[in-house]
């Protein structure tokens, strides 16, 4: 009955393919329903830019987890 198979891919295959980095998740009571994974481009990715992103969800009062 069920002859396709379906392949789960883990978000660090996805990341590579698209070539990202995983940077942290953000949240905010009555914005979000649940974490949302913030992604920033490997070409792009500083400690510094980092810092800019996670400054900028704070100063508009979401809560910030790192991975």
């Amino acid at each position: 009955m069920f002859n396709k198979v379906i392949r789960f891919y883990p978000i660090f295959d996805v990341l590579k393919q698209t070539n990202m980095k995983k940077a942290f998740k953000i949240y905010k009571e009555g914005r979000t329903d649940n974490w949302v994974t913030i992604l920033i481009p490997i070409a792009e990715f500083t400690q510094e830019i980092l810092q800019f992103k996670i400054d900028k969800y704070l100063s508009l009062g979401y809560q910030i987890e790192m991975i």
